[in-house]
């Protein structure tokens, strides 16, 4: 009788949304009672989520992982670079082993087994999106520029005469006087509202710490405040702008 080896079949799973797929149809597999399809899908999850934890980590060191191709090594690799704990090995052990004797048998593979490298997968996902947000966020707190007062001022001198859009696209005019930012809607004409350069100085602040860009996120630091995000915008397009070098 010929001996089925633990090499497992691995369908093309590119992202997580394929993974957590494959993870609901093996579900149904051992509902159903096929417990040698929903072994081979439980374990093309698995694979599949490893496979890209891995390849994420070395895509932030900067330092390729040659992953194995074989499931005892995925298993060790995974274990080495923190993907998973030590103790899930011995559930993919047992699992592999279940599966190298399963030679059509689908009673082989017990459904306690099977439910461990389900949860392991989940895991991993789940683990794997914490750490891909936390990169994001951190990437755009590095991205988020400082600017003084000053420069927020004397940016908007050159705006005066000009036709600025308020955050939520109204159109006003800019003035500077003593030190200050005065806007006038275009809708009233006559009615000038004034930032301070204490106003202006603690929502920049808010600014450097948050990114944002909603006008009721700095209603408590500065008055009128879709005027100084309007304002804001066009300061951190021109920046950006700046920063981009000529194409030839």
């Amino acid at each position: 009788m010929e001996t089925m080896t633990a090499v497992l079949p691995a369908p093309r799973l590119q992202n997580t949304t394929d993974i957590r797929g494959c993870l609901a149809d093996s579900s149904h597999l051992l509902l159903a009672g096929r417990r040698k399809e929903a072994a081979d899908c439980v374990w093309s999850a698995f694979e599949a989520s490893v496979r890209l934890s891995l390849t994420e980590l070395g895509e932030q060191t900067d330092d390729p992982i040659r992953i194995s191709d074989s499931p005892e090594g995925l298993s060790s690799q995974a274990v080495a670079y923190g993907v998973i704990d030590p103790e899930d090995r011995e559930t993919l052990l047992r699992f592999l082993s279940q599966r190298d004797t399963l030679n059509g048998q689908s009673k082989a593979i017990d459904t306690e087994t099977l439910r461990q490298i389900e949860y392991i997968t989940e895991r991993t996902l789940d683990e794997m999106k914490q750490q891909q947000d936390h990169t994001r966020r951190s990437t755009a707190k590095d991205n988020i520029m400082t600017i003084t007062s000053n420069q927020f001022i004397s940016f908007a001198t050159g705006l005066t005469g000009t036709n600025v859009l308020t955050a939520t696209g109204k159109p006003f005019a800019v003035a500077i006087k003593g030190g200050n930012i005065y806007v006038t809607p275009q809708s009233t004409k006559l009615e000038q509202r004034r930032f301070t350069t204490n106003n202006i100085q603690s929502a920049l602040s808010l600014y450097s710490q948050s990114g944002t860009l909603r006008p009721t996120d700095y209603s408590t630091k500065i008055a009128h405040s879709s005027y100084f995000v309007g304002i804001l915008k066009l300061y951190l397009a021109q920046a950006q702008q700046a920063s981009v070098p000529n194409q030839q």
